[in-house]
This record gives C-alpha cells, structure tokens and sequence, in this order.
C-alpha cells in the first residue's frame, strides 16, 4: 500500500512509499482509508518545528481520517466489517489517573497515532477499536474526515468555556479551527461570536460573514471597539486563540471582561510575555485545550450530520500522491484542509 511517511527528526523528510498493509492483533480494526485531512500538528511535524521533538520517525503521518473496516481482530465488539468509522488522535491507557477522572484527552500516557506511531494518510491503517466512532451515511469521506479537528472546537466550546445566548465571544484567526470554533460556539446560542483575520484572509472572512459570525480584518477595523459595542463596554465573556500568534495571545487578554476566560487552541513558535498582575486582579483564566473527550467526537459527529457545523466549504482535495504539496500548500495557507483521497 501506498502511505505518506515521516522517515527523520529533520524538517521535511516525508515521502510517498510502498508499506505492507498492517495486520490487525486481536483489539484492532483494519480500514481502507476513504479520505485523510491535513492538520496543523501534520505541517508542524512535517516542518519538525519547536515543540515537535517527541516524534520517533519513522511512521505514517495522520491522525484525521476516515474508513472502511475490512477486518478486525477476534475480540473486538461493537463493530463489524463495512462500518465506516473515525478514529480518536489521542490514544490514552485507560488506567492513570487523568484517566480515572475523566481526562483521557490528557493521558499521562498518552500518544497520538500519526504522531507516535502509524496513522491514517496511507492506503489502510489500524488501530485499536476502542478509539472508534462511527461516521453515518450522510457524511461523505472528505467530511467525515474532519471529524476530528471539529471535535477540537466543540471540546474548547463546551468543555473549556461556558457561556451563554448573549455572550459575546471572539475567535482570534479565521483559519479551519477558527471557523469552526467559531460554528461551535453559535451552537451554545448566541449570534456575537467575532472571528479577526487579516485584509489577506478576506475570502476566509467573508466565509465567516456567510457563516453568521462577526468578521473583522484588524488591519482595517479597531478590534477593541468591536467587542466594546458588541458587549455594552464590559468586554467578551470568553476569547478563543486559534491562530498562534504571539500577538494575538496577548490582544485577547486585554479585551477580556472581568472574569474573562482565553481557551489556547493554536500552538504559538515564540515565547509569549505577559504581565501577570492585570490578570490576577482582574482574575483572568487561561485554559488550554486539545482534542477531546469521548462524547465530544461523538457530539462533533451528530452536529456536523445535523448541518449546525459545516466543513465542506474548508476541504481541497489532493490524491496521497500528492501528499507533499498538500503539506506545502497547508503551510502556506494556499488551502484551508487539504483532504488527502487515497
């Protein structure tokens, strides 16, 4: 089979190659792989940038994916061949003690297939059933391969932010985790969810607008007096930081209300400096986030089959062939979600 390989701990060094098609032990499912989409943690390892050394090349790339079962070990239950099924990117044990409170995204042991070890952006690929969901009908591959970077947005909206109808939030970068964070968070009810981008991202803020969200270049409009108007000169309830900018980590500590919560999504490359004191006097919460919990794959998959989050308009698809320009073309913002379709 054809597979998409990080080979070393070196930027670039991915290729295309030939791989024999797994065999799955007893616990596993194999799938024919219908589509597999291009995260930003793809583009990180593929660049082997800061905060990426933990990776063990060689593997396959891929965490996002979708697919076929065409076989399955003697004892798995719950599944059968022919389910269409996604996969969970965090693999946890099962028996730390993050685990036993709930917090299996953050695993004390965690690893995440296309990451430690051999993903989805080939042929076939396996993986232990017990991290798999099954996708409906009425998403297609390229979708249903998106299922996991929703399930991103829909963990940051309901289980590291609680706000309401009139909350006013704001999504800082209108790149695919910012639209749907942004899609997520009209879900909890309230139309003053505003998404920035820059006068370069106007097609990806117009798409915004089109998506009923608040879009703001901030190279042309004063982003404070937006979300001062929007919440009656309080400040915005929660901020949401999805595009790994230094700068706007810093901005959406300064447009927090008084008891304002920032959930850090995307991974900045620099060193961020903060003044503690202001954030302590006006208790400010910053919560990171990653991936998910078992319920919000299976929330992400019943609101993107209900039509409330929408992901078709973020897909180009490539052939795995053309796995490097996928890479290239995400990195340098060319495409929303490279779809990779084996």
């Amino acid at each position: 089979m054809k597979a998409v390989m990080k080979l070393r701990g070196e930027p670039g060094a991915v290729e295309v190659l030939e791989r024999e098609i797994p065999t799955p032990g007893p616990e596993d499912i194999l799938v024919k792989v219908g589509a597999a989409s291009v995260c930003g943690s793809d583009i990180h390892a593929y660049h082997y940038a800061r905060g990426f050394e933990y990776i063990k090349p060689p593997f396959v790339l891929g965490h996002e994916f979708v697919g076929e079962i065409v076989d399955l070990g003697a004892s798995v239950q719950g599944f059968k061949k022919g389910d269409r099924i996604v996969s969970e990117a965090v693999h946890y044990c099962g028996h730390c003690l993050l685990c036993k409170l709930g917090r299996t995204n953050i695993c004390e042991n965690f690893q995440i297939i296309g990451l430690h070890f051999d993903g989805g952006m080939a042929e076939y690929a396996k993986l232990n059933a017990r991290y798999a969901h099954k996708v409906p009908d009425s998403l297609d591959n390229a979708n249903a391969a998106l299922v996991e970077p929703v399930t991103v947005a829909v963990h940051a909206v309901y289980a590291n932010a609680d706000f309401g109808p009139k909350s006013v939030v704001v999504v800082s970068g209108c790149g695919a985790i910012g639209l749907l964070v942004g899609q997520a968070a009209k879900t909890r009810g309230t139309d003053r969810v505003i998404i920035t981008g820059l006068a370069s991202d106007e097609p990806r803020l117009q798409e915004a607008r089109d998506l009923g969200l608040i879009a703001v270049n901030i190279q042309e409009q004063k982003l404070r007096d937006v979300v001062m108007e929007q919440s009656d000169g309080h400040g915005a309830d929660v901020a949401f930081e999805a595009s790994g900018s230094t700068r706007a980590f810093v901005d959406n500590i300064e447009l927090l209300r008084k008891g304002g919560r920032m959930v850090i999504i995307g991974y900045p490359s620099q060193n961020v400096e903060i003044f503690a004191t202001p954030l302590i006097r006006r208790e400010i919460t910053l919560q990171g986030n990653i991936s998910g919990l078992w319920e919000h794959f299976e929330m992400a998959i019943e609101l993107m089959s209900k039509g409330r989050i929408k992901t078709n308009f973020l897909i180009t698809k490539y052939s795995l062939d053309q796995a490097i320009p996928a890479l290239e073309d995400s990195s340098d913002r060319k495409v929303l979600k490279a779809v990779l379709v084996p």
